[in-house]
């Protein structure tokens, strides 16, 4: 009975000794190969979810419990958000700022609208992202 308990207590806890792969990769525009300045990736899966920050040059290492320890194996809805540099127009009201402008088509943010997934296996994973710049 125990046994069986602490079974399903495994089952249901994520890893339940598993250990994180390394990934890392880098986020360009698909039209030059420019980085992406910032924003962060999500990974998203029925069981986990890791992120990771994209810092200037387009670069990033994602993390699950730390900022870089790595990424359980498994399969990965992929989006991206915060990809904006600040609004640089006027506002009516000086104590708000103007809007953010996107860098990234919008459709990047949602995991279901970006065609974006991984598959991790136990293996260190590079993982380059090309994305389209907004419309216009």
């Amino acid at each position: 009975m125990y046994r069986l308990i602490f079974l399903l207590s495994c089952s249901v806890l994520i890893g339940c000794g598993q250990r994180t792969v390394p990934l890392k990769g880098t986020v360009t525009y698909a039209d030059d190969g420019s980085p992406v300045p910032f924003g962060i990736v999500h990974f998203d899966s029925a069981s986990s979810r890791s992120k990771a920050t994209i810092k200037e040059d387009g670069t990033f290492v994602v993390g699950t419990m730390k900022d870089t320890d790595g990424i359980f194996p498994g399969t990965y809805d992929v989006s991206i958000v915060g990809a904006e540099k600040p609004g640089t127009g006027k506002s009516d009201d000086p104590m708000v700022p103007p809007p953010a402008i996107p860098l990234i088509d919008p459709k990047y943010e949602n995991a279901t609208t970006s065609g974006l997934t991984l598959s991790v296996d136990g293996k260190t994973k590079n993982y380059d992202i090309k994305v389209e710049r907004p419309k216009k």
